[in-house]
């Protein structure tokens, strides 16, 4: 596993609900302005939920992210490169409220909307005032992917934004029957074109499906 924006990282295995765990309140007990923690402990979860990428997390918008029927909705745009052509897919995820870790989203969601309904994005550019102690938010530009990896790395070292990716791919192919299965699931969950890219997901954290299979 690979680093694309630093020093390569050498990591045996994905991150792990407890390593996310820490990740996750190394955000909620930041002491800089609030708003910065409620924004990457959101970051962290549509993360560790959906395995996007950090430029789709990054370019959601504001009116993409909806609580409704018990499910949290989150549409992404999904980039694809083809024929030279960037084409804009969208691809909605919908994810239990029972699941705990859509409340940070939740939570940080309502707050832009009370303070920040103007924004055109879920994770506006920001500054910070060191004069009045203050968020400045940008009403028409979003964070960078590159900011959304240096979050990443800030509250959890030795993991990077393509590692969720990696670890989403992981969980899924775990909770399949079979290698087919598995193949298919991690298509649809990452919003993958290729049937290969999907394969190398099972190839690498499906061993003991396919040792299941030869039974």
């Amino acid at each position: 596993m690979t680093n694309v924006l630093g020093a390569k990282k050498d990591r045996s295995s994905v991150i792990s609900r407890k390593e996310f765990d820490r990740a996750l309140m190394s955000a909620r007990t930041m002491d800089s302005n609030p708003y910065y923690g409620l924004r990457d402990g959101a970051i962290l979860c549509l993360l560790w939920l959906t395995g996007k990428r950090a430029g789709e997390v990054a370019q959601l918008e504001l009116d993409d992210v909806v609580v409704e029927a018990g499910l949290l909705r989150v549409t992404f745009t999904v980039l694809k490169k083809r024929n030279r052509d960037r084409l804009g897919l969208r691809r909605t995820k919908d994810i239990p409220l029972s699941n705990p870790y859509t409340e940070p989203i939740i939570t940080y969601h309502d707050y832009m909307v009370a303070n920040h309904i103007d924004c055109r994005y879920f994770f506006p550019s920001t500054r910070y005032s060191n004069f009045t102690g203050q968020v400045i938010v940008a009403v028409d530009s979003h964070l960078h992917r590159v900011s959304v990896w240096r979050r990443v790395t800030l509250h959890g070292p030795g993991t990077w934004t393509h590692l969720y990716r990696e670890t989403q791919g992981a969980m899924v192919v775990r909770a399949q029957g079979n290698q087919i299965a598995g193949l298919f699931a991690v298509k649809q969950r990452l919003d993958l074109e290729d049937l290969n890219t999907a394969m190398r997901y099972v190839q690498r954290y499906g061993s003991d499906l396919i040792e299941e299979d030869r039974i």
